[in-house]
């Protein structure tokens, strides 16, 4: 088709004509001028440089005269709209949910950035005790604003409850003092809340005796699925 005349030139996958125009006069290429390859090169540089679009390739259809129809098409760029999510708990809140899947506003968006999305959602729920949630997203894209929108839908399931705490290192007390000061008992119902606030208590418990360097940590976690439990070791 080199050399051939354009009849005319059309971007696929813009419906608002405005937009269709300001794009076309972005292109090198002209209608009722011949096919030039690097023209076409060119005209497909500068719609990529627009940021609106993931691919684009050029199509040349020939017609009875002798000349031929252009289309570039494309594939869109989508950039994060709104979010929700529904069916939360009470805790996590909804805003600590809506952090945790780390989506900016206005960002482009991709495929990794929905599976993060999802992970950084259900880690914040794990760690609040829901270890058998299930997390649904609803997808929605606007063909005209390129925007997408996503509603998380959560059904958290039973939450944990602490386990077996057990006691390492050399914390100079026994481990049922270790776990009344923290309080953090087998029973309780699991939350980071929780969590956070014995090992807060017992630094605090050894500053008191003036064990400024004490180091508190949890040395590991695991949850036993049969009796939706965390055991914790304090180190």
């Amino acid at each position: 088709y080199q050399g051939l005349i354009v009849e005319d030139i059309t971007v696929s996958g813009v419906p608002d004509a405005r937009v269709q125009k300001e794009l076309l006069d972005l292109v090198p290429q002209k209608a009722g001028e011949a096919l030039d390859r690097d023209r076409i090169r060119q005209s497909i540089q500068n719609l990529y440089a627009t940021g609106r679009f993931a691919d684009i390739r050029a199509e040349a259809e020939r017609i009875p005269d002798g000349r031929i129809r252009l289309a570039f098409v494309t594939a869109p760029n989508y950039f994060v709209g709104e979010e929700r999510v529904d069916g939360n708990p009470d805790r996590p809140t909804t805003a600590q949910l809506e952090n945790a899947t780390k989506l900016q506003l206005g960002e482009l968006f991709t495929a990794d950035k929905l599976d993060r999305a999802l992970k950084g959602i259900k880690q914040l729920l794990e760690e609040n005790g829901y270890y058998r949630v299930s997390v649904a997203e609803d997808v929605q894209k606007d063909a005209e604003t390129q925007e997408i929108g996503f509603v998380f839908h959560i059904a958290p399931g039973p939450q944990a409850h602490v386990g077996e705490v057990r006691v390492t290192g050399s914390p100079g007390y026994s481990e049922a003092r270790v776990q009344d000061v923290a309080h953090l008992r087998s029973g309780d119902s699991l939350s980071a809340l929780r969590v956070s606030n014995a090992l807060d208590r017992l630094r605090k418990k050894y500053q008191k005796k003036n064990h400024w360097l004490a180091q508190v940590t949890i040395a590991s976690h695991t949850y036993r699925l049969a009796a939706n439990a965390v055991d914790y070791v304090l180190d």
